[in-house]
Order: structure tokens, then C-alpha cells, then sequence
């Protein structure tokens, strides 16, 4: 398996730091922090960044996030001008996939969920000529896209080759999804994967704060690893927490844990 990390996990370090402390510990691949990228290049510049990542061994197995609306056309044009703009930073930096969430619609407003199907197609077929594939994320207790059912049903409706799911163990074990929703996911249609675990905390109370590192909670994450491997799925699997306590720690230690902690629960 091919193991990254997505640099939510060190939040609080730069984009600079989290190469080089994830080049340190033996990653070959990151999932960009596309914010931290922008922060980067308020004084780097794009060419700069790809050979940082270039220099230390490092691919861009993954990119997040953009905001999307999906059941409703509010700020769809602002939308769609921000996607571009992190396309732009996907193809210039070798990521072959953006994470994609449902923005969430203003108060008051009809769900169409026929109107998200067109939404996502239409962004998939934006996002093609840049090679970056968009993966859709069900997220716990979202108002738009919060089961694993809902980011299924949307991907298969929408059939473009350039749209699939992202899928979070937290977020499938801490939300409303079921066992029985991961049949739901057409074959081949896993994007991209996100693995951790959680306190063992009752699920009404679990944030992505309380996020950690796996084999520590209740998440099933090495039986989830097997079913979307099932469905076809054989690209990177990315670390992410926002732990606020691993947040503190030196960037290097938490890396080198990280792989650690990856290669002993689902190497």
C-alpha cells in the first residue's frame, strides 16, 4: 500500500516544514493543504514549490479541498472560479486529485439534489483538461452530503469519469452511514481515502478534533482499507487527523510516528 499524509495532521507548520519532516520520515507522497500552498506562495512561487517537493522525494498523491454548491446554484460562478484556481495548482504541482465538499446552502433554500448531480458533472468536466479528478467528500453531519449513501448515489447518478468519492473512515464510522452503504459504492469509483481512528467517545460528541492515530479507537479502519480495496481501489491511503495535542508536537516526531503508525496497523 502506498501511505501519505495530509497536512491537516500538522496543521500548524508550513508547507516548506511539512515536506521536508515528511521527506525525513520516509513518505514518498502528501496530500496538499491547498491553503498552506497559497501561504507559500505569497513570497514563493509555483516552480519553487514543485521542486521543493521534487528535492525531496516527494509526489502530491492528493490536494484539499474546494467548496462546491451543489444543491442550489448560489455563488456557483465564484465557485467555479476558485476551482480553477486550484486546478491551476493541482496540474502545476503533479496532483492527480482535489477533495470536493458540498458548500452549504443559505438558509431557507430548496435541496435539489437533481441540480447536484448537474453541479458535479459539470465540475468534473471542468476539471478534465487540467487532469485532476474531483472526490467527492461525505462528511459527519453535513447538511448536503453527510453519508457515505448520499456521496454514492451523487457519484453514480453523475457518471463522469473524472468524479469519484473521497472516503474517511471517521467520517463513515462517526456519521449516519451503515455497513450496508459501502454496496452502494459503484465499483471503481473510490477517488481517494482518508484513515484514522477516534476517541472512544460517544458519536454525537466526536469532531474531527478528536481524531488519532490508528489502532487507538473504535474505527474499524483496516476492515474499511479492505472494502473500498474491494470496490476497486488501489491508489494511496492518506493519513489525517487534527489532533490538537499532535498539533503541538515537533512536525519531524509527529511524521516519523505517523509512518510508523501506518506501516504497523495497515502495512
Amino acid at each position: 500500500m502506498k501511505f501519505c499524509i495530509n497536512e491537516a495532521s500538522t496543521m500548524p507548520t508550513d508547507f516548506a516544514t511539512d515536506v521536508r519532516a515528511y521527506s525525513a520520515a520516509g513518505f514518498k507522497g502528501i496530500e496538499l493543504w491547498l491553503a498552506k500552498v497559497d501561504k507559500y506562495l505569497e513570497s514563493g512561487t509555483l516552480a519553487g514549490a514543485a521542486r521543493l517537493l521534487q528535492d525531496h522525494g516527494l509526489v502530491a498523491a492528493g490536494s484539499c479541498a474546494a467548496g462546491l454548491p451543489l444543491v442550489t446554484r448560489d455563488d456557483w460562478d465564484k465557485a467555479v472560479a476558485e476551482l480553477k484556481r486550484k486546478l491551476e495548482l493541482c496540474q502545476a504541482l503533479g496532483a492527480p486529485r482535489i477533495v470536493v465538499t458540498a458548500a452549504r446552502p443559505p438558509e431557507g433554500a430548496a435541496y435539489d439534489y437533481d441540480l447536484a448531480v448537474d453541479n458535479l458533472r459539470q465540475a468534473a468536466e471542468i476539471a478534465a483538461p487540467y487532469g485532476v479528478t474531483l472526490a467527492l467528500e461525505f462528511i459527519k453531519g453535513h447538511a448536503v452530503v453527510g453519508a457515505v449513501s448520499t456521496a454514492a448515489l451523487l457519484v453514480a447518478k453523475a457518471n463522469h469519469p473524472n468524479l469519484g468519492i473521497l472516503f474517511d473512515t471517521f467520517h463513515y464510522f462517526a456519521g449516519v452511514s451503515k455497513a450496508s452503504d459501502l454496496a452502494l459504492i459503484p465499483q471503481g469509483k473510490v477517488a481517494f481515502v482518508h484513515v484514522n481512528d477516534c476517541l472512544d467517545l460517544p458519536r454525537e460528541r466526536l469532531t474531527d478534533a478528536e481524531r488519532t492515530y490508528i489502532g487507538r479507537g473504535p474505527i474499524p479502519t483496516k476492515q474499511l482499507v479492505e472494502a473500498v480495496r474491494a470496490k476497486g481501489y488501489d491508489g494511496w491511503l492518506s493519513f489525517e487527523i487534527f489532533s490538537r495535542s499532535v498539533w503541538a508536537e515537533d512536525p519531524f516526531q509527529v511524521a516519523v510516528q505517523i509512518k510508523r503508525n501506518l506501516e504497523e496497523a495497515l502495512g
